[in-house]
């Protein structure tokens, strides 16, 4: 329960891209603490880097911290390499590794765009699917998202490959609020929701995602960005 609550937080947070109509990204290196019901489980590391002409990247790393890795911590590890073609994210690779109390996992997705096929690994079995345009892969679509924000978009959906197989993301807009945090103090956010999960992202800063909520049940975790840095 609470590593997949902290898989979908860090998830959400591919969010911190400051994207345009012709996109210049800064690579950066950002941190957050993630609650559990209040208390503190986790902390969640992202950067962004540069591959390449408008290739990326994005590499997201959420770990648990004090009574909740008593035993053997959690780790998850995402990884996406995408470039930009007119203007559009295009995802090339995605890898997804997790180690910890439960069994380990291993995912790759591999985006074929020549041939037209997505082969995904995880388990030891591949399977493949045809691609079709605008495919994403989940933290990319948290990218494209991000760009229909800054264009104005209310609302807006994105077809996702996930698990070796397809499926909608859609997300609306909520309402701008002011928060308080740690690194930029009093700021204006854009509220987001995409499901069980709330984002507020910070127009003034690059959009990056300030905090993010995801309730599952009567559990609720909340992630928190700490410090930011442009390279």
């Amino acid at each position: 329960m609470m590593l997949r609550l902290i898989g979908v937080l860090f998830c959400m947070l591919a969010l911190s891209l400051p994207l345009g109509a012709e996109p210049s990204l800064r690579p950066y290196s950002a941190e957050y603490t993630v609650q559990l019901n209040g208390l503190k489980v986790g902390e969640l590391q992202r950067s962004l880097r540069r591959q390449g002409e408008q290739t990326y990247l994005l590499e997201t790393r959420a770990y648990t911290t004090g009574l909740a890795s008593w035993f053997k911590p959690d780790e998850v590890v995402e990884k996406s390499r995408w470039r930009f073609e007119q203007g559009e994210p295009v995802p090339l690779r995605y890898d997804y590794s997790y180690s910890g109390r439960r069994s380990d996992v291993l995912e790759r997705q591999e985006f074929d765009w020549q041939q037209g096929v997505l082969r995904s690994l995880r388990d030891g079995k591949t399977t493949s699917i045809d691609l079709e345009p605008g495919l994403l892969d989940k933290q990319v679509f948290e990218i494209a998202m991000q760009q229909g924000l800054e264009q104005g978009a209310q609302t807006g959906s994105h077809r996702v490959a996930l698990r070796g197989r397809i499926t909608d993301y859609a997300y609306r807009v909520l309402a701008r609020e002011q928060m308080v945090t740690r690194p930029f103090g009093e700021v204006e956010t854009l509220k987001v929701q995409r499901g069980n999960t709330t984002m507020w992202l910070a127009p003034a800063h690059d959009y990056i995602v300030v905090r993010i909520r995801q309730r599952d049940g009567g559990n609720t975790a909340n992630s928190y960005i700490t410090q930011v840095s442009y390279h």
